[in-house]
């Protein structure tokens, strides 16, 4: 969970002391003796998330201290040992000093030249949206649909995202899929793509709802594709980080088995967290009903 975080990347500024995932896992790794520091351990990430974004599908690799001898080959995990010796549980490991808001919950060994970064083949991310506009009127979410097909495909995304000319040059992205789906209350945008621009994904949703709310047709889309008729990102609103969570990150050649306890304690983590929220909404909803019930006099 982001929300508490300045981003996943540690900040490496002199005199910085800003608190970021990243930061705090390596502070586990540091405390379980797993690496002796980052700058030996081959340390990569797949996705770089922004403050308040979250991820429930993060991956990052390195090289950590093993219980296996020199030229000795063991079992990755306790079910593949029966009556043998196997890996150190490092879920168990690294959560056991790391945060509530942050987990580990699989492994894998790779191969030498493994990188998080640029071996992962594609990305996912979602983004929840409210059925209404901040006004309470209904979206239109058939437009919304029509304006996000039109992400799908190899484009120029310079108009949505923010510019970074010092590290990137090519703003030319393959989007894959592009999809608006009816989620309970809400509405549900997944994005899905080899890579993705910074802040790209919460330009994408902010023109969403534009064409949502009625402020822009579908056809927005298309004018800011056009790089060069608009070689300039208009101005507008990014859309709120909070609601933003990298899904997943594919891999072709990496199979990460889930430890079972890391699982088992994150999913009632989670489903108390959920209740807890339900019983929030239902006194932010019972307020609501009260106020609608008073009689206003106008003037």
């Amino acid at each position: 969970d982001g929300t508490a975080y300045s981003g996943f990347a540690a900040q490496n500024a002199e005199g910085s002391d800003v608190d970021t995932v990243e930061r705090r896992f390596f502070d586990a790794l540091e405390k379980t003796c797993l690496v002796a520091g980052r700058d030996d351990c081959g340390y990569s990430r797949c996705g770089r998330t922004d403050k308040g974004v979250s991820a429930v599908g993060q991956v990052v690799g390195l090289r950590v201290r093993s219980a296996a001898r020199a030229g000795e080959e063991i079992a990755a995990h306790p079910g593949d040992a029966p009556g043998g010796r196997a890996e150190l549980d490092y879920c168990g490991m690294l959560n056991r000093v790391l945060p509530a808001d942050v987990r580990a919950l699989a492994w894998s060994p790779v191969k030498p030249g493994f990188s998080a970064r640029f071996s992962c083949a594609s990305r996912t991310y979602r983004y929840w949206l409210a059925r209404t506009s901040s006004a309470g009127s209904p979206r239109d979410v058939a437009a919304m649909r029509l304006a996000a097909a039109k992400y799908v495909g190899d484009h120029d995304f310079r108009n949505f995202c923010k510019m970074d000319v010092v590290r990137v040059s090519n703003f030319r992205r393959d989007v894959y899929a592009a999809t608006l789906i009816e989620d309970g209350d809400a509405l549900r945008f997944e994005v899905h793509g080899q890579a993705f621009l910074w802040h790209m994904v919460r330009c994408l949703v902010a023109v969403l709802e534009l064409v949502g709310d009625g402020r822009e047709s579908p056809d927005v889309v298309d004018a800011l594709l056009d790089v060069d008729a608009r070689p300039r990102r208009p101005q507008y609103l990014l859309a709120d980080e909070r609601p933003l969570v990298l899904h997943d990150c594919a891999f072709e050649t990496l199979e990460a088995l889930p430890t079972p306890d890391a699982l088992l304690n994150l999913h009632q983590h989670l489903a108390a967290l959920r209740h807890k929220a339900r019983v929030e909404l239902a006194k932010s909803a019972n307020a609501l009903a009260k106020l609608e019930n008073f009689t206003v006099r106008r003037r």
